[in-house]
């Protein structure tokens, strides 16, 4: 079930039945009460107004075509509190104008008068749709009228509505349809580019594979075999190209290449991390032999042996002291000439 709708004013229409409490209980029977209300939500706290404005009216007990007819204004300040499906219980207080006027039967006579009383009001809200909520709730207002003090409590429920809400799904869901007519109507299109790209990797044709693979996103911006694919086309070149390094004896570039193509590729880094154990055993030559250099120094020869070394193992304590120590001091000689 969705929340309360909470990002737009909604209107509603209602019917509750009001109950007079003190003095004028015992002369007035209960009144049908019609309102129409704004729920208004302000944006923070789970605040709201509920501008209400009501009508019904009050038969004499002894004279029931005599009525106390009241029109009136709330506006009450809320609070809601999420719970569970979307339904929320809240509370609210304000200021309500009442307008009251009174026919008598017997005599004809009108008489109106109007009021500014106190109201507070509790219920739930309880949504129904993705567009709608019914609120069902217990408003209290206390009036002082012709020297008597009286309340009115009316219990009421109203359905509240948000035409802009039901058409923006509405558009939601046309377009959800469109999309999922539209990748109905590429299926066989995509199908046909995904395997011609399959066959291109297949192939070595990297570049060409990439393209077929960017025809599916436009076709399926969201179609994850296609974004993977991409990224393998631009991949296997790098391992290709790691292992034909390797077969050359050229141990640096290979683990260079094999670490750009290890980002996309399972193989690629199962290749390089098995590399890295072969030749963790020239590590202490490789060692001695950039010591040496650096020693002499013959910078750039200590430079290139220590970064084979940091290639080979990553965490070496030996090259990550002297690495950066030999490139600042061959910086310097560099200045110097």
């Amino acid at each position: 079930m969705p929340e309360i709708l909470k990002w737009e004013p909604t209107p509603g229409v209602g019917i509750g039945n009001t109950f007079i409490h003190g003095t004028f209980s015992e002369f007035y029977k209960p009144s049908i009460d019609l309102n129409v209300s704004l729920f208004t939500p302000l944006g923070k706290f789970n605040a709201f107004l509920l501008p209400i404005f009501s009508y019904g009216n009050f038969p004499f007990k002894a004279d029931s075509a005599t009525k106390m007819t009241h029109y009136d204004v709330s506006l009450p300040l809320g609070v809601y509190w999420p719970l569970f499906r979307g339904i929320s219980p809240f509370v609210a207080a304000g200021a309500e104008f009442s307008y009251y006027t009174l026919a008598a039967a017997t005599t004809g006579e009108r008489t109106s008068t109007y009021r500014i009383k106190p109201m507070a009001s509790a219920g739930i809200f309880i949504p129904v749709t993705y567009y709608a909520f019914l609120s069902v709730s217990a408003r209290y207002s206390y009036t002082q009228l012709s020297g008597e003090a009286f309340s009115n409590t009316t219990v009421s429920a109203a359905l509240t509505v948000s035409y802009p809400t039901w058409r923006r799904n509405e558009e939601a869901v046309q377009a959800a349809l469109a999309e999922k007519s539209r990748e109905l109507q590429y299926a066989a299109e995509i199908e046909t580019l995904m395997k011609d790209g399959q066959n291109l990797l297949a192939e070595e044709k990297y570049d060409e594979a990439e393209q077929k693979f960017r025809n599916v996103l436009a076709l399926k911006k969201d179609h994850g075999d296609a974004r993977r694919n991409i990224s393998k086309a631009k991949a296997l070149p790098f391992l290709k190209e790691a292992r034909a390094y390797k077969e050359e004896g050229k141990g640096l570039s290979a683990i260079r290449s094999y670490e750009k193509a290890a980002t996309s590729l399972e193989e690629a880094a199962t290749e390089l991390a098995e590399y890295r154990t072969q030749l963790k055993g020239s590590i202490p030559a490789l060692t001695s032999s950039a010591t040496q250099a650096y020693d002499a120094a013959q910078y750039t020869n200590a430079i290139l042996l220590f970064e084979k070394i940091q290639a080979i193992e990553p965490e070496n304590e030996t090259a990550k002291i002297y690495l950066p120590r030999a490139r600042n001091r061959q910086k310097a000689l560099d200045k110097m000439r």
